[in-house]
């Protein structure tokens, strides 16, 4: 008896349909995309509304042996073997009513990472406004600025942040 070989179309085809089976199980979905049209500015539903900030930033070089940007209660820690070289990030926020952080990463509006960086948002300025509602972190498209990636978020009411991990960086939004 020969030994059956496979074609490398049928082992891509194979490897393709488990990848998607894998994906469309709910335990395996921890990220949720949506169209544009998430949530807008106010309203029960709607981007977390606050008191304008002063606009402030701060940028920083890091490397492959990671390292962590902090600004106003805001967070970006970069995990060793993240970055195969030197970057400089910058991390902004901008004067805007809604709680918005924005990351570029040699001046371009979205970068992705060789592994996951933790981003923590503080919502400490929006008090008044977080409610009972569970609070999100939605990405927002680079070119339209609506948002588009829900991210989710691990909210920590006690230091009124809301954490999330994820490989790129861009614009983040809070909403209820």
């Amino acid at each position: 008896m020969g030994r059956r070989r496979r074609s490398w179309p049928g082992l891509l085809a194979l490897a393709f349909a488990q990848f998607t089976l894998a994906a469309c199980d709910e335990a395996v979905t921890a990220v949720q995309i949506n169209r544009p049209g998430g949530p807008q500015a106010g309203g029960q539903d709607g981007l977390l509304v606050c008191d304008a900030p002063l606009a402030n930033s701060i940028t920083a070089e890091i490397g492959p042996e990671g390292g962590i940007l902090s600004l106003g209660g805001h967070r970006l820690v970069v995990p060793r073997g993240a970055l195969n070289a030197p970057v400089s990030i910058t991390m902004a926020v901008p004067t805007t009513e809604t709680l918005e952080l924005r990351f570029t990463v040699e001046d371009e509006p979205l970068f992705v990472f060789l592994r996951d960086v933790v981003v923590e948002i503080s919502y400490a300025r929006c008090l008044d406004q977080v409610g009972d509602s569970p609070l999100r972190v939605w990405q927002l498209d680079p070119v339209t600025r609506l948002p588009v990636l829900d991210h989710g978020g691990v909210d920590d009411p006690s230091r009124m942040t809301l954490t999330i991990t994820t490989l790129q960086l861009s614009t983040f939004v809070v909403a209820r």
